[in-house]
């Protein structure tokens, strides 16, 4: 179906769920390149980390008990640009809240110039695996 389009279709599986995300045919030759992050340098470990913040500082967004998958691209201030949701959460106020997040999310620090674009970000429900909770990522300290 997607023969002759310049795109290949990448499963990402989690639990018993697959989703298919679409990526230029020639984005995929290069992932091995990409997957050894060269000068990337910890930038996306930070960005998901601020992205993960601002979900966590909207009650409505707060990640925990809904999956999403998000895609938009980091321009050269820092500034999350085109955010969309590609896996709805299946509330739609939710959904529109966290494009408004979103589009807020800046980074201190412009993306290196060989950072993969656009960026996608799974949002899992913390029931579903073992990991991050908001308070962690708000980078409270324990009591």
């Amino acid at each position: 179906m997607l023969e002759g389009t310049g795109l290949v279709a990448e499963k990402v599986r989690t639990g018993s769920a697959v989703t298919l995300a679409l990526r230029p045919a020639q984005a995929r030759a290069e992932a091995p390149r990409a997957a050894s992050l060269g000068s990337l340098a910890g930038y996306p470990s930070l960005l998901q980390a601020r992205v993960w913040e601002a979900l966590c500082g909207n009650v409505r967004t707060r990640p925990g008990t809904y999956r999403s998958l998000l895609r938009f691209e980091v321009d050269e201030g820092g500034q999350l640009r085109r955010p969309r949701l590609l896996g709805l959460t299946g509330d739609p106020a939710r959904d529109a809240e966290m494009l408004e997040v979103l589009r807020g999310v800046r980074l201190a620090h412009a993306p290196p110039p060989d950072l993969p674009q656009p960026l996608t970000l799974l949002i899992l429900p913390t029931d579903a695996r073992s990991g991050t909770r908001c308070r962690e990522a708000a980078g409270r300290s324990p009591s």
